[in-house]
């Protein structure tokens, strides 16, 4: 007997039992071998008929069993009419729920192969099939619904992410709000579904610039700290997120963002394993946040866990950017009040990184910016004239490696000259400060406070240049800068 044979004799009993209106033809002896016979057609080859055919068979020996006698044959056909619901086929309404789940493990398989392939008819076909699962399964019929609800979400971002339709982002941050709002329905959560809605969250905010999705994923976040084993974080998420709050707070000072950034990058960092390259972006992107808030603050304690953050992330630091932190840290701390080994571990630090990094790295001037303030504090400290002109020196290539160099750095250059000035008496030096320290405080808000240090050194420059010269225009700029204050002058 050939396959097709096996099938038209199974789909003959099947318009008997039609005709007859009545199972009972299901449970023949000679209905079992003929589901039998076909049972063994079936396989890769085999068509939807086939599956169908035998899933009804199943379907009627099951009905004209006695109550808890057909459990095998119910279950025997909803695991035939798997294939059928993969195939968008849904023969048996009232099985409709049972078959879904059932179709949940292929279906997760079928969205683990979508989402390595970059090819939006795969997604888009395992989205339509992740929309009939949740479509077929009431929300009180299963407990997995809501992990069923995050799969489409996921599914919906990949195609989001290969198709940029808006609205299927839109989608899976319903589907997401969704699970997430069932599990605080029932007095619980899972960490995994909070992330999925932060990440979701984020990209709309990438793609519209929405404050109140930052707000929100940064909140879902922080309500993850601390739940559930570390083991669970997904520390991508949070550094993405982390590093965006960051970001915002650079380019609006609101200090919420600050401390939402803060919690969230060291939930990252907490979570990433030492071996990890990633470390050393999210350790700088912590150190970046310490820094910033001890400048606004002051509390040592922000310094502290600066320098110890940025020792964990020393190896690997290709570019250098942990250890520049690190020697940014030990200045701070030694401007406020440190040790003198502080100086000599920022020269330390920061000697190696100018000498390593090629000249058109985006990040080679601030280095040797850093390490010119290195060298200025050693100089301010020990008054060794070769570090002052070592530092002239590092100041000046940060400056002449910029097509339009920064304020902070032109204005560093001319503080350093002024220094010069003040121990060599090189007039040249005092007037090129002069230049410099105007450009500096030309580029910068007026009520920064580097400016205001800019311009009080600038002032100095002012007056040397009138105790050299005796010109009043110099001395009139100083006191237009300075204030009706009293100055070190020879008419003092």
């Amino acid at each position: 007997m050939t396959d097709e044979d096996a099938l038209r004799t199974v789909q003959l009993r099947l318009a008997r039992i039609a005709r007859e209106r009545s199972p009972a033809a299901a449970l023949e002896r000679k209905a079992l071998k003929e589901a039998r016979r076909l049972a063994k057609t079936l396989g890769p080859t085999a068509s939807m008929d086939a599956y169908i055919s035998l899933g009804y068979l199943h379907w009627f020996r099951y009905q004209a069993l006695p109550e808890r006698r057909g459990d095998e044959e119910l279950r025997r056909c909803v695991e035939l009419l798997v294939p059928c619901f993969l195939a968008e086929i849904e023969p048996i309404p009232e099985l409709l729920p049972s078959i879904a789940v059932a179709s949940v493990t292929p279906a997760a398989d079928l969205l683990n192969q979508a989402l390595d392939l970059p090819n939006p008819e795969t997604i888009a076909a395992v989205i339509r099939l992740w929309r009939r699962i949740v479509a077929a399964v009431p929300d009180n019929y299963h407990e997995g619904q809501q992990n069923y609800r995050s799969l489409l979400g996921v599914a919906l971002m990949r195609g989001f992410e290969l198709q940029r339709d808006p609205a299927l982002l839109e989608e899976s941050i319903t589907q997401f709000t969704k699970v997430r709002d069932a599990a605080a329905a029932s007095g619980g959560s899972n960490p995994r579904h909070l992330y999925e809605l932060a990440s979701a969250l984020l990209t709309r905010h990438n793609a519209s610039g929405s404050e109140r999705d930052l707000t929100d994923a940064a909140a879902l976040l922080e309500q993850t700290v601390g739940v559930g084993p570390v083991e669970q974080a997904q520390p991508d998420v949070l550094f993405q997120l982390g590093l965006r709050l960051l970001q915002r707070f650079e380019q609006t000072q609101a200090r919420n963002r600050l401390d939402s950034a803060l919690a969230i990058l060291r939930a990252a960092l907490d979570a990433t394993p030492l071996a990890q390259q990633a470390t050393t972006d999210r350790v700088y992107a912590l150190c970046r946040c310490l820094a910033a808030r001890y400048e606004r603050t002051g509390d040592a304690r922000d310094l502290e866990e600066m320098i110890t953050v940025a020792r964990r992330g020393l190896v690997p630091d290709p570019e250098g950017i942990v250890a520049s932190s690190l020697a940014h840290a030990h200045l701070m701390r030694f401007s406020s009040g440190g040790q003198p080994a502080d100086v000599e571990e920022a020269v330390r630090l920061t000697a190696p990184l100018v000498e390593k990094l090629p000249h058109d790295t985006p990040g080679w001037p601030a280095q040797m910016h850093l390490w010119g303030s290195a060298l200025h504090a050693r100089y301010e400290l020990a008054g060794d004239l070769n570090d002052l002109n070592a530092a002239v020196t590092a100041f000046r290539r940060c400056v002449q490696a910029q097509t339009s160099p920064l304020p902070l750095h032109l204005g560093s250059l001319g503080q350093t000259l002024r220094h010069r000035f003040e121990r060599t008496g090189d007039g040249a030096a005092l007037d090129e400060a002069v230049d410099l320290l105007r450009d500096a405080i030309g580029a910068m808000a007026d009520d920064s406070t580097q400016a205001a240090t800019f311009r009080s050194s600038l002032g100095l420059c002012l007056l040397d240049r009138y105790e050299r010269t005796q010109d009043r225009v110099p001395l009139d700029d100083a006191i237009v800068l300075e204030g009706p204050r009293s100055f070190r002058t020879g008419t003092q």
